[in-house]
């Protein structure tokens, strides 16, 4: 009889230990995933802050083009248009 309880609570315990094994798989696999998102979320944001600067940079050329602007004097609008992008995919 001793033998019979035995072998139950070393089954119990054999089915624990799996149990914590999966558990811990599974909180791997989403500590994994949540990382992943991260990554991906700060390369988005730097994309398009890139392509913000970008859309910034043209618009300031066209009024500096559209103001008859050239040289040095032309880098104003665009530099304001590079900020006011960048500034601009920060809000978003």
């Amino acid at each position: 009889m001793g033998f019979g309880l035995i072998g139950i609570g070393r089954n119990q315990a054999d089915q624990a230990i799996n149990g914590f094994g999966d558990v811990a798989k599974l909180e791997t696999a989403r500590d994994e995933a949540k990382k992943t998102m991260e990554a991906q979320k700060e390369v988005a944001s730097s994309q398009m802050k890139g392509t913000m600067a970008g859309v910034g940079a043209m618009a300031g050329g066209m009024y500096a083009a559209g103001a008859s602007m050239t040289g040095m004097a032309a880098l104003g609008p665009v530099g304001l248009g590079i900020a006011g992008g960048m500034i601009l995919s920060s809000l978003f």
